[in-house]
């Protein structure tokens, strides 16, 4: 089992504290414990900005009538903050905030530590100031502080969000959060954002009309990816707007839902969903107690690695990140896994690896690495079929994870970010299980590679709708549960929005990965044949197949698993 390095910043009460203080007088606010537990053996820093009336580096307390600027002299109204260490392991108070200091119009350090907390955490209390000269105006006045850990220690300092004017017109541009990690936004369309060395610009965008988002996307150890949002801190579960990560966008602004690029550009921040739990022990009861739309975020036990999960228009929870899982020697799954970590059975992935070159997956004359990144490895099994006996691991040297983006030697063909659009598995991969071809047409396969207590989407053909989960999500969404072969439009946006954010993941075929950008391709566990499975097809506004298609076993599709 792989365990990442993960750190936690927890708050005690609301974070909401309040103080009268008479005219001429100055007086002291509670403030907060803030609580932190880090298991990354390089440490982490603290850092604060002022957030006052919804806007990062606002470190005015905002009023009805007049600001309280942020001031530590002077005869002026101001207010203040400072760091004081509280219980456990003691931190370094930074840059002088053991005592009031202004709140700072930037992300400052204000505390950090250099190691692991190890099993325990330590805590600080962020205290605040408020001076109100003679002359100001009664009311009530807000300021706000926000916090942000970022592990280690030594880690790049928050990023600041961007202003308006960053981003040009008729762009699109995706800015990271404050402690989203890995990289900047590249790719085809793509430029860069000189406000921001991670933050991408989308060119492809034109005014009074609509953009596809790019399915790109940071990561943030501990969270799930629900999908971007215009606001900076928009959160789940609140009338905040959220955009599927590959959703259609207006740009025409007498649209009910349309956005205005022609003075400046549409700046779009991630949103994140911390994780309450993890998919093992998510049960159907806690799926029955959500909301139609709810989203929540757990982690999944075999590697740490956290995905989000809404509960769909179809009254099931799904995934609504693609599965990521990557081969390891240590890991194995089957359906007799147990909700205390222990697996049995076999797990094969798939999945292209960027700088491994070509394969060829229906001769076998070439195999992806084993975990070391050189040796081949290759499963023995499988019918008589010219594939079956060499199926491919999956190399986990992190190659595929790269969000550098690099060219596969044809016109039309990126490899583009991992993170966004998870890992390939062939078929046998996608149900942990390389020796099973059942031959009965819409057999149903109940191992699979998903978390234990989640299962792959069931599929089949045109006449098999009832049994297509896929199907039955369809019909929830507005379509008809079966092929549509043009005028798919509003469909295919249903799927791509928010919160079920189905992305174009593309495939992995013929010894070459493709169509990323462009379709979506995902296994279902119904077989059609010996040699075909069923699975989900979507090109954007011209072709659905909701789980009645089938593929060879031998290609490699995305998965998102189902609650069972």
């Amino acid at each position: 089992v792989k365990v990442a390095a993960s750190c936690t910043l927890t708050t005690s009460g609301g974070g909401n504290y309040s103080a009268t203080v008479p005219n001429g007088t100055s007086a002291e606010i509670s403030g907060s414990t803030l609580s932190v537990s880090c298991n990354d053996a390089g440490g982490f820093a603290l850092y604060a900005v002022g957030y006052s009336n919804d806007t990062v580096g606002n470190n005015n307390m905002i009023g009805s009538n007049v600001n309280i600027a942020t001031n530590t002299s002077g005869n002026d109204s101001y207010w203040a903050m400072k760091i004081n260490p509280t219980t456990g392991n003691t931190p370094t108070i930074e840059n002088s905030f053991n005592n009031y200091h202004i709140v700072p119009d930037s992300h400052t350090k204000v505390a950090s530590y250099t190691s692991s907390t190890g099993s325990g955490s330590l805590s600080v209390d962020a205290t605040y100031k408020a001076n109100i000269s003679s002359t100001q105006l009664a009311g009530n006045y807000l300021g706000k502080v926000k916090y942000t850990l970022i592990h280690p220690s030594s880690g790049d300092a928050p990023v600041t969000p961007l202003a308006a004017s960053d981003c040009p017109t008729n762009s699109i541009c995706y800015a990271p959060n404050a402690d989203d990690i890995e990289g900047a936004m590249t790719g085809s369309g793509f430029s860069a954002v000189a406000a921001s060395p991670k933050a991408g610009r989308q060119t492809d965008v034109n005014s009074n009309s609509s953009a596809v988002l790019r399915a790109y996307n940071y990561s943030r150890p501990g969270y799930g990816f629900a999908g971007w949002s215009p606001k900076y801190d928009a959160e789940v579960n609140t009338s905040d707007i959220i955009y599927g990560p590959q959703a259609t966008i207006s740009t025409n602004p007498n649209d009910p839902d349309g956005v205005d690029v022609s003075t400046n550009g549409l700046i779009l921040y991630p949103v994140w969903v911390a994780s309450t739990g993890t998919m093992q022990s998510f049960t159907s009861s806690n799926c029955s107690s959500m909301s139609v739309g709810e989203v929540t975020a757990k982690t999944d036990i075999r590697d740490n690695d956290v995905y989000a999960i809404a509960k769909l228009a179809d009254g099931n929870c799904w995934m609504v990140e693609n599965l990521r899982l990557d081969y390891d020697a240590n890991i194995t799954t089957s359906n007799t896994q147990s909700n205390n970590g222990i697996f049995g059975g076999v797990f094969v992935g798939l999945a292209m690896p960027e700088t491994s070159g070509v394969i060829n997956v229906n001769t076998g004359s070439n195999s992806l690495y084993s975990t070391d990144g050189t040796t081949p490895n290759v499963i023995s099994g499988g019918d008589s079929s010219n594939w079956g006996d060499r199926i491919p691991r999956y190399n986990n040297n992190n190659t595929n994870r790269s969000l550098v983006t690099q060219w596969n030697g044809t016109s039309s063909m990126y490899h583009y970010h991992w993170y966004g659009y998870g890992n390939y598995y062939n078929w046998p991969a996608a149900i942990a299980d390389t020796t099973h071809y059942n031959t009965r047409n819409q057999s149903i396969i109940n191992t699979s590679v998903c978390p234990f207590g989640w299962r792959l989407p069931r599929g089949g053909n045109d006449s098999n709708i009832a049994n297509n989960d896929f199907a039955q999500l369809d019909i929830a969404l507005g379509g008809t549960g079966t092929n549509i072969v043009s005028g798919a439009e509003s469909i295919s946006a249903a799927w791509r929005s928010f919160p079920t954010n189905i992305v174009f993941s593309g495939q992995f075929n013929g010894g070459e990965q493709g169509y990323r950008g462009s379709e979506a391709r995902y296994w279902s566990s119904t077989t059609s044949n010996d040699d075909y499975s069923y699975y989900f097809y979507l090109i954007n506004s011209r072709w659905l197949q909701p789980g009645t298609a089938d593929k060879s076993k031998a290609a490699g599709c995305t998965i998102r698993c189902l609650k069972q």
